[in-house]
């Protein structure tokens, strides 16, 4: 871990200022982007345990009691 945290160091400062910046952008985007699908796949999921308990709400009782044994 150390090593690479110093491999890191040495490969910053050996970048111009305009590439340590679009670097730094560019890890900002993938890490919003990552949050962003993170949420969204969570709310599709809570879409779908609605309507899965919905449509299990509406059935017949014994209906239930078959799919469940």
């Amino acid at each position: 871990m150390v090593d690479r945290l110093e491999k890191l160091r040495k490969s910053f400062t050996k970048m111009s200022d305009d590439s340590l910046i679009a670097y730094v952008t560019d890890l900002r985007k993938d890490r919003m982007t990552s949050k962003h699908q993170d949420k969204q796949k969570k709310k599709t999921q809570k879409n779908i345990m609605d309507k899965l308990e919905d449509k299990l709400a509406g059935m017949d009782p014994e209906a239930l009691r078959k799919l469940l044994s």
